[in-house]
């Protein structure tokens, strides 16, 4: 992707699309969705990611609200990368099932980014390490995907150190045993990022690359 980019600059380089403005939370420092709205039509959702793919985009990624609430993502999913482009979703993870993940390798999701922004829920924010840390377990198990875990430092959060905490011991989580040995391999990276007003920590970001399909090994 990077390559293609430098090779042409007359083609977006990643463009995010909007299945569904529902979401199954309601996160205080957000507006960018709500609890009624219906999923955008599939006829809708393919003329919009043929419009993309027309365009060149390189990435495609699914936001919302909670893209997983739309009942044909893995569709569209599909029909991303039969156009050529790399697919990819921001989650907050709620609704990730070992069967929900295998189908999502099926369709041939390629990169997928978690947002938790602290160590146990709070009035400002439910997406919690302690929340959603056994579907990091169901992450390293069974994707065959890129996983990226991000956080904003600072942004509203009662108590901010905790959310630097969590981005230390998060992918930890995914990296345990009994999945550690299968991750030997596996590249991480952090990084650090000027801070988005905020004096104290900057935002963190990790990931890690995905293990290889076992179809492929």
């Amino acid at each position: 992707m990077l390559a293609k980019g430098l090779r042409s600059t007359d083609h977006p380089v990643l463009a995010h699309i909007v299945p569904t403005r529902r979401c199954n939370l309601a996160c205080t420092y957000c507006n960018e969705f709500d609890d009624f709205s219906k999923p955008v039509p599939v006829g809708e959702m393919v003329r919009r990611i043929d419009l993309l793919a027309n365009l060149g985009t390189s990435i495609i990624s699914f936001s919302g609200g909670e893209p997983l609430l739309h009942p044909e993502l893995d569709d569209l999913i599909v029909r991303i990368r039969r156009r050529g482009s790399i697919a990819g979703m921001i989650t907050n993870g709620y609704l990730l099932t070992a069967d929900r993940i295998r189908k999502l390798n099926r369709a041939g999701l390629e990169h997928m980014q978690i947002s938790i922004d602290n160590v146990m829920p709070d009035d400002v924010s439910k997406k919690s390490l302690k929340v959603l840390d056994k579907k990091l377990q169901l992450l390293a198990e069974h994707a065959e995907f890129h996983v990226n875990i991000n956080s904003v430092v600072g942004g509203g959060i009662h108590h901010p150190t905790a959310s630097f905490t969590m981005q230390i011991f998060a992918p930890l989580q995914i990296a345990s045993p009994p999945t550690r040995s299968r991750w030997r391999n596996a590249r991480w990276r952090l990084d650090l990022h000027p801070p988005w007003g905020s004096s104290t920590m900057p935002p963190a970001n990790f990931s890690r690359s995905p293990r290889r399909s076992r179809k492929s090994s």
